[in-house]
């Protein structure tokens, strides 16, 4: 699937609110950047671009910025009905 297609599947995931946070993205990740799972969905909703992370087609690296505009990233798994947020960071 195209990249531009898939950002706008992520996208429609993230409006609707189908996404799941694994517990890494809940506990850690999310904890350790000081973000909350509407932060997460900002840049999901707002994503400005993915990056395929396997040969796959499921797992892509997303790119926004939070509300405040920070730039961030949010690493997703896209199944058939919904998004699951493996991890997310403040880009290096």
């Amino acid at each position: 699937m195209a990249t531009r297609t898939k950002l706008s599947v992520i996208k429609g995931f993230a409006a609707g609110g189908a996404v799941i946070f694994s517990d890494h993205a809940a506990t850690e990740s999310m904890g350790d950047d000081g973000v909350f799972p509407d932060d997460v969905a900002h840049v999901l909703q707002h994503a400005s671009d993915c990056i395929a992370q396997d040969d796959d087609g499921v797992k892509f690296k997303v790119y926004a910025p939070l509300a405040n505009g920070t730039e961030y990233a949010v690493v997703v798994n896209v199944w058939e009905d919904h998004l699951f947020v493996v991890t997310c960071h403040l880009p290096p």
